[in-house]
């Protein structure tokens, strides 16, 4: 596996941000060969565009400047590193949009929530590298050109792709640790795939029926007692 020097981040929302923000901004105090390229839409494509995306993490806020951002990846070189950040729905559409640009050694990681979503990704490309993952961060996009997140860290549960088990993750790990991002290799990332999917359902289930958001869940107890409840089968 060679160095990775060209990252493509597709779907610039509360979770593509934070990550091709993270990794923007790194590399913008690095002035090397590496490059970042955003895939994103409509007004947010033009915010970023001419005046960078706006990363606000807890109190602190920066300007991050990718290499380039485009509603089409036609105009980006080949990608040794695609971060896929798109909602579910989306996903068979923005992969094979991507197809004809995957090499056989480009790493792939989807981001999003769901037990399938490795399966449906690798279902449609012939190659590339799929990562199974999950990912847990509190973040959203406030406004065009501007993604906010609170509270910790992101943080990504990953691990390799069925299809190659020989797969060496050295310097994807190392990669990461150079831009500040938590990336935590497991020999089976599904046991955290699935303890996300129960979490993100189980809270889903709660703020439908409270109208709250997650962090007003905690903070109400009568909505966490339900919360806590929900999630008591699973154990």
């Amino acid at each position: 596996m060679h160095d990775i020097k060209t990252i493509w981040v597709i779907g610039i929302g509360g979770v593509g941000g934070y990550f091709g923000g993270r990794i923007a901004h790194a590399l913008n105090k690095k002035n090397g060969q590496q490059q970042v390229y955003f895939m994103a839409r409509g007004q947010h494509l033009k915010e970023i565009r001419e005046n960078g995306l706006i990363l606000q993490r807890n109190d602190d806020s920066f300007v991050c400047v990718p290499n380039g951002v485009s509603e089409i990846p036609a105009s980006f070189p080949q990608p040794d590193l695609c971060l896929v950040c798109v909602k579910s729905y989306d996903l068979e559409g923005v992969i094979q949009s991507l197809r004809e640009y995957i090499r056989d050694d480009t790493i792939i990681i989807p981001l999003l929530n769901g037990l399938d979503i490795y399966q449906r990704a690798r279902n449609l490309l012939e190659k590339g590298i799929v990562l199974p993952a999950c990912v847990y961060i509190t973040s959203y996009l406030e406004k065009p050109g501007k993604v906010v997140q609170k509270g910790p860290d992101g943080r990504v549960v990953l691990g390799k792709d069925p299809q190659f088990p020989d797969f060496d993750p050295s310097n994807l790990l190392e990669f990461s640790r150079e831009m500040g991002l938590n990336f935590d290799w497991r020999e089976d990332p599904y046991v955290s795939v699935w303890e996300k999917y129960l979490l993100v359902g189980s809270f889903a289930l709660v703020t439908a029926a409270s109208g709250l958001s997650f962090g007003e869940v905690i903070c109400d107890p009568e909505a966490k007692t339900s919360l806590i409840n929900s999630t008591s089968w699973a154990k």
